[in-house]
């Protein structure tokens, strides 16, 4: 700021006798070679306020709840302009009037307040609804469930970065206790010896899958299932099925729209691709959109990813899933990609064979 007014020139000695009435502290001199008369000297001492003022701690109010006392209000009101009008409408004799209204007037008036018709609704789920995140069935082997995790969180940042959809972290869910209603895609990796759910787990599945819901079931055997042996996580998936009310299912056609949601692909590629992937049979229930994606493939190894953005499990060497030549992890990327834009977006893209129809109509 610019000097006062009254401020003075100084001289070299007067800046050793430190800022005083008309000689404020601040830079004297020229701009290259200023002189520095500082607010404090180096003997200067801090001496503490002392004041009779007492800290008190800040404490919010609680709010006041007026809904009980203003509903008797009001009930009372209507009480009293229901009398006056029989009592003028000759319906209604004064002393009776009169005793009605101090009966009224004098008797408590009971204290009530309005319950929730429904439970309070869980803290993720309001989370998951206001922003959509992808999740993965909880196994109970912590090894498997990292690797879920890890997967999903993979598969989430390559979401970020190549779509427009920007999921939250991923959730690990139970079927038996969690509401799945708010999750798009579900990953399964289905264990050997894996216990059937319970009738209300069951129920939860069935009405996630009814309702537009996408589960991926993932065996992770087909380095194991050579020439049609049943594996356990096999075995454990189809006692997990019988139990479910599922679609008929076909192997995954050549156009199906999970091989065109995103990317033009040939197959569903994982870490591996051997054995067959199975989806709903076309032309059943819930608008032709698959619920369920039954494979062995082990989508969540090659999307799976540390900390610092590396591989957890091996996925080197050649891919094989379009046309591009593309490592095996970049594959399973766009397969996982496409199975989430179905999940996302249903089977758009299939009804885009319209397009042409739809234009011809619009011209006319």
């Amino acid at each position: 700021p610019p000097p006062p007014a009254d401020a003075a020139n100084i001289a070299l000695a007067d800046a050793d006798l430190g800022p005083a009435p008309g000689r404020p502290p601040g830079f004297y001199g020229a701009p290259e070679a200023p002189i520095a008369i500082n607010a404090l000297g180096p003997d200067d001492e801090f001496a503490r306020l002392v004041t009779s003022a007492r800290a008190l701690p800040y404490t919010e109010e609680p709010p006041v709840r007026l809904g009980a006392p203003l509903l008797a209000a009001a009930l009372l009101l209507f009480l009293i302009d229901g009398i006056v009008t029989l009592v003028y409408s000759g319906k209604l004799r004064f002393a009776a009037a009169a005793a009605t209204l101090a009966i009224a007037t004098v008797a408590p008036q009971a204290s009530s307040s309005a319950q929730p018709v429904d439970a309070p609704i869980d803290r993720q789920v309001v989370d998951t609804a206001l922003r959509t995140r992808l999740a993965f069935v909880k196994t109970g082997d912590p090894a498997v469930d990292r690797i879920a995790e890890r997967g999903l969180v993979g598969l989430t940042a390559e979401l970020v970065r190549r779509t427009a959809v920007e999921p939250a972290p991923p959730a690990a869910v139970d079927p038996e206790t969690d509401d799945l209603s708010v999750y798009p895609l579900l990953y399964w990796p289905i264990v050997a010896g894996a216990s059937v759910p319970s009738e209300a787990g069951l129920a939860n599945i069935e009405n996630f899958m009814r309702f537009g819901g996408l589960i991926v079931f993932d065996t992770r055997d087909d380095e194991r299932a050579f020439a049609g042996a049943a594996t356990p996580e096999q075995a454990a998936l189809r006692e997990i099925l019988g139990q479910l009310d599922i679609p008929p299912l076909t192997p995954l056609p050549k156009d199906h729209v999970l091989t065109k949601s995103f990317y033009l692909l040939s197959d569903l590629s994982g870490r591996t691709r051997g054995a067959r992937v199975w989806v709903q049979a076309q032309g059943s229930a819930n608008d032709g959109v698959t619920p369920l994606i039954i494979g062995g493939r082990d989508w969540a190894s090659a999307w799976a990813i540390d900390e610092f953005g590396r591989p957890l499990r091996p996925v080197s060497g050649p891919g094989d899933c379009s046309r591009d030549p593309v490592s095996v992890q970049e594959c399973a990327y766009r397969a996982g990609i496409n199975i989430a834009m179905v999940a996302y977006t249903g089977n758009y893209k299939a009804d885009q064979v319209h397009t042409p129809i739809l234009l011809q109509r619009l011209e006319r």
